[in-house]
């Protein structure tokens, strides 16, 4: 199961006061005609602006332009601001999961080696926990041992709320310990954090929760804080 990134941008025009910020500016390439509109084609520059940590795609047209024999337009210069927002977007069927082969489960996905189910019910770690062993002979909130698994969970997440990804996995740090631990007491073999994180922010951030910030990606969040959540058990 692949991934592929895909971006957006929301266009602006910009300020005078932003427009004094770029120093360095491209230039048409070539003019061109389709139909009876006239368009001109630019080479875009992008340039980074430390203090807003947002991009800028600027264009101008200026006296170079002239030389080309060109038509002057509103001022010479546009400038345009741009927020970039990186998503990514993973390739994934429904059709490629197969359900569980448990008896009275087969509402339940496989994943790996064990059986899955996406709750829509918002609770903390500790009660989603205990919701999970309820749900299922020995089911606790999921463990993941692969990006294939990590993929899998993702897709059955975004078939029932695709609105709100974010989701409990049954991750914990140890005792503050640095230590991250599955609460089925598997290996931890397998990681996906967001860069930046796990930073138990404010020492109080020790529950694992998918599809913060990135889809299939984690974050360390507080502990009852209420999420939707995955249950699993193995088979």
């Amino acid at each position: 199961m692949g991934a592929e990134v895909k971006h957006s941008f929301n266009w602006r025009k910009a300020t005078v006061a932003e427009w004094f910020q770029v120093s360095r500016w491209g230039c048409p390439l070539r003019r061109a005609k389709r139909g009876a509109a006239t368009v001109l084609k630019f080479r875009m520059k992008w340039r980074l602006l430390i203090i807003t940590m947002m991009k800028l795609n600027f264009i101008s047209c200026g006296v170079e332009h002239k030389a080309q024999g060109l038509e002057p337009i509103e001022k010479q210069i546009l400038l345009f601001w741009a927020v970039d927002h990186t998503h990514h977007v993973r390739r994934c069927s429904m059709k490629m999961l197969r359900s569980c082969d448990v008896k009275d489960y087969e509402d339940w996905y496989k994943v790996g080696t064990s059986c899955v189910m996406y709750f829509n019910e918002s609770l903390n770690f500790t009660d989603a926990e205990f919701r999970c062993r309820n749900a299922a002979p020995g089911g606790h909130l999921a463990s993941v041992h692969s990006r294939r698994a990590d993929n899998d969970l993702n897709c059955i997440v975004l078939k029932y709320n695709k609105k709100s990804p974010r989701i409990w996995l049954g991750g914990f740090e140890f005792f503050n310990s640095g230590k991250w631990v599955w609460i089925d007491d598997s290996n931890w073999d397998f990681q996906a954090w967001v860069p930046g994180e796990p930073n138990n922010q404010n020492g109080k951030e020790d529950c694992l929760e998918m599809n913060w910030k990135e889809i299939g990606k984690w974050n360390d969040d507080k502990c009852f804080n209420k999420k939707n959540f995955v249950c699993s058990f193995t088979n």
